[in-house]
């Protein structure tokens, strides 16, 4: 009897552990914490300073240039403009280029420079008071730091209801898609530089996300995510592009 008791209760433990491996609890509240801690530790916000290059047309391309890599696009720049005015940081065309362009000197290593990598002109960035006041830099550790690149939490985030907890199984791997309503308090001059780009952003606002189960660190790890304000729908398919490159 006492063997069969241990028997029992052996097969009842193996079968509880291979439960969980099969299915990873996520809880509502577990998954809001998770958000909370995810969306407060890594909303940070990346504008290039120093002297840079404006680039574009064929040869400058569209892609996104690292930041502070000297290098800015135009959409780069309008972000900038942007937060110059919403008083983070001052842009000045550097005199030579500003003249060149203007036709009033001619320099055949800006020719080359515009001919053969799109360069439009050049300016110095530079951070006022309140731009140093913000920057995270000095808070990160040393290898997490990017020299001429101001690095900004944009706010701070409480997920409220989970609305749906899915759990989706890709081959071996353990997916969940959380979608929740989370409200945003959201930092004044990163609110300054999205009004000024013509960008509404509210405090309440909805989200759907996708969390992969790492099993060895017994963990849910975040892949992909879509934001909206709560009363839009969702401008973007994060969630559903990555779900369907996962093998």
């Amino acid at each position: 009897m006492f063997k069969m008791i241990v028997g029992i209760l052996f097969f009842l433990l193996l079968a509880s552990d291979l439960a969980k491996a099969q299915d990873p609890a996520l809880s509502d509240s577990e998954a809001r914490r998770i958000f909370d801690e995810l969306e407060n530790s890594g909303s940070i916000v990346s504008l290039s300073y120093g002297p840079a290059n404006v680039v574009g047309g064929p040869a400058g391309g569209t892609a996104s240039n690292k930041c502070g890599s000297g290098r800015i696009n135009a959409n780069e720049l309008r972000v900038l403009q942007a937060a110059e005015k919403a008083g983070l940081l001052t842009i000045q065309e550097d005199p030579s280029a500003q003249a060149f362009r203007q036709g009033q000197n001619f320099s055949w290593n800006q020719m080359l420079n515009m001919t053969t990598s799109g360069v439009q002109t050049r300016v110095l960035i530079s951070l006022t008071p309140i731009g140093v006041s913000l920057d995270q830099t000095s808070k990160l550790l040393p290898d997490k730091r990017i020299p001429n690149c101001l690095r900004y939490i944009n706010g701070s985030y409480k997920a409220e209801k989970v609305v749906k907890n899915e759990v989706i199984k890709k081959g071996i791997s353990m997916f969940r898609i959380i979608s929740l309503t989370y409200s945003a308090d959201w930092n004044k001059y990163d609110q300054a530089i999205n009004e000024q780009l013509g960008i509404n952003r509210k405090k309440e606002r909805k989200a759907r996300l996708l969390w992969k189960y790492d099993e060895f660190q017994s963990k849910w790890l975040f892949q992909a995510g879509d934001y909206t304000n709560r009363d839009a729908d969702f401008t973007t398919n994060h969630v559903a592009s990555v779900l369907a490159q996962t093998q």
